[in-house]
């Protein structure tokens, strides 16, 4: 019959066992994407993954442990000179082997991503200074007037991103609209766009307009002229985004 003294020591080498076994540490995966600009600029996407332990260290867990940055594709640009800038803002994620290089671009020369773009002096503009509305988070809701021109081009704001670069001494910035009817569905229709001729101090308010200055009309965003796409080495690979981008 085991005794009460036995029992206590029983557990007492169970507790002490125990406590050399840590607890297996979450650890990060790191996965690389490449996308090339017009004339072959690079940008490099970087991404994390965590996995968690085996001691109740949950993969949700982790994921929150990471920044928004590390769950999404983190940018960086390589410059002529192969020094890499890293860029402001970051792709969403969709899966690991796929990203949506065509919301990168080199325009005129200018390296260009979500509300940003490459100064000459190597930083990027400051998208934080941009107003609010730029962001246009549900136009229905928040500017119906200019939601309403959206609707009468039967169209609709792209993935609540748009470019801004630099042209003619002033700042434009530009939310492609693509339609959703017809054979034009997915094509550029128009844009919603603002100017500011102080150089981001102060913007015109947003309008829809045919004369877009950034995006060409009647082609998608992927296949707009600036857009860089998916790259090995900095050569493009096909356009179809899952049958080389997927595999």
């Amino acid at each position: 019959m085991i005794n009460a003294a036995s029992m206590r020591l029983s557990c007492a080498v169970l507790v002490a066992a125990a406590g050399t076994l840590s607890p297996v540490t979450a650890f990060a995966n790191t996965y690389k994407l490449e996308c090339a600009g017009p004339a072959s600029e690079r940008f490099y996407l970087q991404t994390e993954t965590r996995n968690g332990g085996a001691w109740g260290t949950s993969f949700m867990a982790d994921k929150r442990a990471l920044t928004v940055q590390q769950q999404n594709w983190q940018i960086h640009y390589q410059t002529r000179w192969y020094n890499k800038i890293k860029a402001p803002g970051y792709l969403k994620r969709h899966s690991l082997n796929e990203a949506h290089c065509h919301q990168l671009g080199v325009i005129d020369g200018t390296p260009v991503v979500n509300k940003s773009y490459l100064k000459p002096n190597r930083s990027w503009f400051d998208s934080a200074t941009l107003p609010d509305a730029f962001s246009l988070h549900m136009p229905e809701k928040n500017a119906p007037a200019l939601y309403g021109q959206i609707v009468a081009l039967h169209a609709e704001a792209s993935e609540d991103h748009g470019f801004l670069v630099p042209r003619g001494g002033r700042l434009v910035y530009e939310i492609p609209l693509t339609s959703v009817a017809g054979q034009t569905k997915g094509k550029v229709v128009g844009v919603v766009q603002s100017i500011s001729g102080d150089n981001g101090k102060s913007w015109t308010p947003l309008a829809v307009t045919t004369a877009a200055q950034i995006y060409e009309l009647g082609k998608t965003t992927r296949a707009q002229p600036f857009a860089a796409r998916r790259a090995w080495n900095g050569i493009p690979v096909s356009d179809d985004p899952c049958k080389q981008e997927c595999r």
